[in-house]
């Protein structure tokens, strides 16, 4: 039970982490395409491969940070 208090926290953080980096990465990414077609008339280039690098980024990054809020959320305690 003492290693599920640490364990489930820290699964919390980073599954989190990963996925509000994931959603905020594809809305920036999706109005950002939006705003060159309709200013500059460039058309939009939605592809499965940039999909993938937003995932890996937020794969590398929302595991550190993730991380980082447990161990900050161990020192709190």
């Amino acid at each position: 039970m003492k290693v599920l208090k640490f364990i489930l926290p820290l699964v919390f953080f980073i599954v989190f982490s990963i996925v509000s980096i994931f959603l905020t990465g594809i809305v920036l990414y999706a109005c950002g395409e939006f705003f060159f077609y309709f200013y500059k008339g460039i058309s939009t280039s939605f592809s499965s491969s940039i999909v993938l690098f937003l995932s890996k980024i937020s794969l590398y990054i929302g595991g550190f940070a993730g991380l980082m809020l447990w161990i900050a959320n161990l020192l709190k305690k």
